[in-house]
């Protein structure tokens, strides 16, 4: 759910007398997350590699000399990717239970815990509480190249703020707290994680990095107050 954009160009260097070529090349993107600029020798192989990630900015400057060594026809290849366009899934597949949901791509994995926010700390749904709470839950593509999913619950007295928690690991990178925006990008897929919707339909979020078991996780939770159903009656996040 990550979207690249990409451009190649040849330029071809007919005596060893054009010694090399100055680049300038400004990157634009609302939700700019990565450029890279490659040159490659006339036989494909890579002479400049310039990579930048993990950007937070919506403009990016490349400014590189890269001097020719043979004659030939060499190859410029400017990429952008950006953290918020909507896009292909790329191949992504999950797994839903109602104690969470787990999304896989070959060898890759990432698992959201359904639980609750508590006195300070975060808890995993036990399976009581999903009795208790009747709680179920539910994903679906929405056609724009997203995976939309929810979580239905009997709306309790007094109320609980549910939520949702995954794992800090170095391919998860928070790029707006206030929405609960991360991407998790393995140096060649991308997706993203977004709560906006859960905040549009009326649950304001909030966002916090708790320890669970000896592990790290980012936090995303709101109150089952802001349902306004009545007492008993089946809600959704």
């Amino acid at each position: 759910m990550e979207k690249s954009v990409s451009s190649r160009h040849n330029l071809i260097v007919d005596t060893i007398s054009t010694k090399g070529i100055n680049l300038s090349i400004n990157v634009n993107d609302a939700n700019l997350f990565r450029v890279n600029l490659t040159v490659y020798y006339p036989n494909n192989s890579m002479l400049v590699n310039n990579y930048s990630g993990n950007l937070s900015s919506s403009s990016y400057n490349i400014n590189d000399s890269v001097a020719f060594t043979i004659d030939g026809n060499y190859t410029v290849e400017v990429s952008a990717t950006d953290s918020h366009t909507f896009g292909s899934l790329n191949g992504l597949q999950y797994n839903i239970d109602n104690k969470g949901l787990t999304f896989t791509k070959s060898d890759l994995s990432k698992r959201i815990w359904f639980g609750y926010y508590a006195t300070g700390n975060y808890n995993f749904l036990s399976d009581q509480q999903i009795i208790d709470y009747n709680v179920s839950s539910s994903i679906a593509d929405n056609g724009k190249g997203e995976y939309s999913w929810h979580l239905n619950y009997n709306k309790p007295a007094p109320s609980v703020k549910f939520g949702f928690a995954i794992e800090k690991t170095p391919d998860l990178q928070v790029i707006n707290s206030s929405i609960g925006h991360l991407v998790w990008f393995n140096g060649m897929s991308g997706w993203y994680f977004d709560f906006t919707e859960l905040i549009t339909a009326g649950y304001p979020i909030t966002f916090v990095e708790k320890t669970v078991n000896s592990k790290d996780y980012y936090v995303i939770y709101t109150d089952t107050s802001y349902c306004t159903s009545s007492v008993g009656a089946q809600c959704q996040i």
